[in-house]
């Protein structure tokens, strides 16, 4: 039979486990939606453009939108640029969890080695 600190330890380091869990899982989860937006904004980009078979790195410029007209463009960098809010927003989010997540283990382990 353990000790009521050892089973306290245990659960704590458990917790720390799991807490590390969950973060790799956002970061996977952010990866892939960045991933996501830069595919359909680059598929946006080539349909307003007439893009058909392949891009070539000289037909996806900004200039080559302003041919037919300027909705394309305009909608490619309010798409960008809304895609840019939610994963800075997520990051910021993650990023203020994650300090609060260590702050507290911090605190317990002051805890522990006062006791």
């Amino acid at each position: 039979m353990h000790s009521t600190d050892k089973r306290v330890a245990m659960v704590r380091a458990r917790t720390r486990a799991l807490a590390r869990q969950a973060e790799r899982r956002v970061l996977t989860g952010l990866s892939a939606l960045s991933i996501c937006l830069l595919t359909a904004l680059t598929w946006t980009v080539a349909q307003c453009t007439g893009v058909e078979h392949g891009v070539s790195p000289g037909e996806l410029t900004g200039s080559s939108l302003l041919v037919s007209s300027a909705g394309g463009y305009v909608l490619v960098a309010v798409l960008s640029f809304a895609a840019a809010v939610v994963v800075t927003t997520l990051c910021f989010r993650f990023r203020r969890k994650q300090t609060e997540t260590q702050t507290e283990a911090e605190k317990d382990k002051s805890k522990e080695n006062a006791e």
